[in-house]
């Protein structure tokens, strides 16, 4: 890397490519049979990284000097963007699980207070 920089540029840019088109390749079929609650970010995340990786094979070796910081940040963007989403919906779900693990606490109580059973707080 120090005595052919361009050299070392255009490996790296061409090792870019490659691991964009195979993440992008992984992250639609993944999204694709596993569809959970993100279905659709997790496609657009696929989506974007394999039309990352094409565009850096078509203008491969010209573009290394360029390619790797500008791909790699908004790679960056959309992972961070995937991450919130994700976590979103992760919050949802906890709260949909909490409210009824509190619906099934009152629906217990309710009967054993109807049972003339003492409830002990917790």
């Amino acid at each position: 890397m120090i005595r052919r920089p361009e050299a070392a540029a255009e490996a790296l840019t061409m090792f870019t490519a490659l691991l964009f088109l195979t993440g992008g390749v992984f992250r639609l079929v993944g999204s694709l049979v596993a569809r959970g609650p993100q279905f659709g970010w997790a496609l657009l995340q696929g989506a974007f990284d394999l039309l990352l990786g094409i565009l850096v094979l078509a203008s491969w070796p010209s573009s290394s000097k360029w390619v790797i910081g500008t791909f790699f940040s908004l790679a960056l963007l959309f992972d961070g963007l995937g991450l919130i989403a994700t976590g979103f919906g992760g919050r949802r779900i906890v709260g949909m699980v909490s409210e009824q693990l509190t619906a099934e606490g009152d629906r217990r109580n309710e009967s054993d207070d109807a049972a003339g059973i003492p409830v002990q707080p917790e």
